[in-house]
């Protein structure tokens, strides 16, 4: 989110292009529904195709009202849903390994 210097309308930045090519959205069918899905949220720069497209569409905050934002936070949170459940679950390693993987401290010896 910003604004420019001069005072301008605050902006929304969404990141449609990497949305629309991570999986499972990277498939020509899935594209489609969440292209429609975000231009049935009742914002105008998101019904425009040319919009979508682009790597990070500007949203006016003032045009985020009557519950635009919630349609469009509903998709993000089903994007965000649908996204992790295909990335493997990452292991935290526990404090043993994470010491036995730590590099030897540094000489303290010069010239050896």
């Amino acid at each position: 989110m910003y604004a420019t210097p001069s005072g301008g309308r605050p902006l929304l930045e969404i990141q449609v292009k990497q949305m629309l090519n991570t999986p499972p959205y990277d498939s020509e069918e899935s594209r489609a529904r969440l292209k429609a899905d975000l231009a049935a949220t009742g914002i105008a720069r998101l019904a425009d195709k040319k919009v979508l497209e682009t790597v990070r569409p500007n949203l006016y905050l003032d045009e985020l009202t009557g519950g635009r934002v919630e349609r469009l936070l509903s998709i993000i949170d089903r994007w965000i849903e649908e996204v992790g459940h295909r990335r493997p679950a990452r292991k935290i390693p526990d404090k043993a390994t994470c010491e036995a993987n730590e590099p030897p401290p540094p000489s303290m010896t010069i010239g050896q």
